[in-house]
């Protein structure tokens, strides 16, 4: 027990010596005497503990968290030695520099611009709307083009490869026929004309009712097909000259071509809004050549050819005695009527009119004029080989 006793009270000590370290001591008043009865209860208490030894005199405590009284004066001198410290801190973090005048030249021409882009904007989109919708690249994490625009590129790529220069006068070759010769041409009247040969390589007659076409291209870009005909067949191992009608787009802007074949499957369907009657109506225009064709349920019927020419044409006389030539020998066949309306202060037309249901195909072929299709041909026929021959058709 006295062994536990004086642990208790080395431990007592330790605890008030660490708190006269930390804290400043508090005079605390003497406690008033007790009465004698008390002190003598309180020796007879103690006496049996004589023998131990007497703890260290501690300092009087301070409860934790109880407040330390100070001076006026420690509190001055502490608030002052913060202030000080807090001060001797102080550095430069930023410097504002003083804002500078708006510049209102800049500021005109910003607007400017920015209504100029707002006007202009929907001519934008509308000349160049296709490209940009096709040049938004959306990249996964290998960094790999999306499969539509792979094959976008695949495809002009291809296009490169397959089309031929015409500065090169390249050859080419396209199932048992070889084109070569390529000559472009602005003629004197305005006219512009592409003439090229074609090589029958095999050994049978060749009679242009496969359809071949020649695409003409700026770089990449297509600009138009025209149908590559002639009515005069190809003996084996012989050439032909052919020309083909250009426009003014055709002859200035073409730099390489392709030749291709196509089927009448492959040509695209169409719908015709206009009518006459009981017709639905195609009409096909060139220069002084209006063709109006006639159809029901899609199928030609009727044909009308209107060739305008007026009386300051060069050679007008010439021109006029052919085309009285021309409406007799039409006159002469089955389901034709064709004449030439003079008018003394414009010139003259030269109109004919043909019943497809009664005239012989083979006369229209010995008439050696595309425009005049077969009885119950297809109106996407007509139309699409129409404006191959550089006819604007509607």
């Amino acid at each position: 027990m006295e062994k536990e006793e004086e642990k208790k009270t080395e431990n007592v000590s330790t605890e008030q010596t660490e708190v006269k370290e930390n804290v400043t001591p508090v005079e605390t008043p003497a406690p008033a005497e007790a009465p004698a009865e008390t002190k003598e209860a309180e020796t007879k208490k103690e006496e049996p503990a004589k023998e131990e030894a007497k703890p260290e005199e501690a300092a009087p405590q301070v409860g934790i968290g109880e407040a330390i009284p100070m001076s006026e004066a420690e509190i001055a001198a502490k608030k002052a030695a913060q202030e000080q410290n807090f001060n001797a801190k102080e550095e430069v973090v930023y410097k504002m520099k003083a804002e500078k005048g708006a510049n209102p030249i800049g500021v005109i021409i910003f607007f400017a611009l920015l209504i100029g882009f707002v006007l202009f904007l929907p001519k934008i989109v509308s000349k160049y709307g296709s490209i940009f919708e096709q040049k938004h690249h959306y990249f996964d994490n290998s960094q790999k083009l999306p499969e539509n625009e792979e094959k976008k590129d695949d495809e002009s790529e291809k296009t490169k490869k397959d089309t031929y220069s015409f500065a090169k006068s390249d050859r080419v070759k396209v199932d048992e026929l070889t084109f070569l010769n390529f000559v472009k041409s602005n003629l004197n009247n305005g006219q512009y004309t592409l003439a090229f040969s074609v090589m029958n390589e095999s050994e049978n007659l060749f009679d242009f009712k496969t359809k071949y076409y020649i695409e003409l291209y700026n770089g990449d870009i297509k600009i138009s097909e025209k149908l590559i005909h002639s009515y005069e067949s190809i003996a084996p191992k012989s050439a032909v000259q052919v020309t083909v009608a250009l426009n003014k787009e055709d002859y200035s802007s073409s730099s390489n071509f392709k030749i291709i074949k196509k089927t009448v499957d492959e040509y695209p369907e169409v719908t015709l809004v206009d009518n006459d009657g009981d017709y639905d109506k195609l009409t096909c225009v060139k220069d002084n050549n209006t063709m109006v064709y006639y159809f029901k349920d899609n199928l030609l019927e009727k044909i009308d050819d209107d060739i305008r020419v007026s009386n300051d044409s060069e050679n007008y006389a010439t021109q006029l005695a052919e085309a009285k030539q021309r409406a007799e020998t039409l006159r002469a066949i089955e389901g034709i009527d064709s004449n030439v309306i003079e008018t003394n202060q414009s010139g003259y037309n030269l109109k004919t009119n043909i019943d497809l249901s009664t005239t012989q195909p083979n006369n229209l072929t010995a008439l050696k004029q595309y425009k005049y299709f077969i009885f119950h041909e297809k109106a996407k026929v007509v139309k699409y080989e129409m404006t191959a021959l550089t006819y604007t058709c509607s």
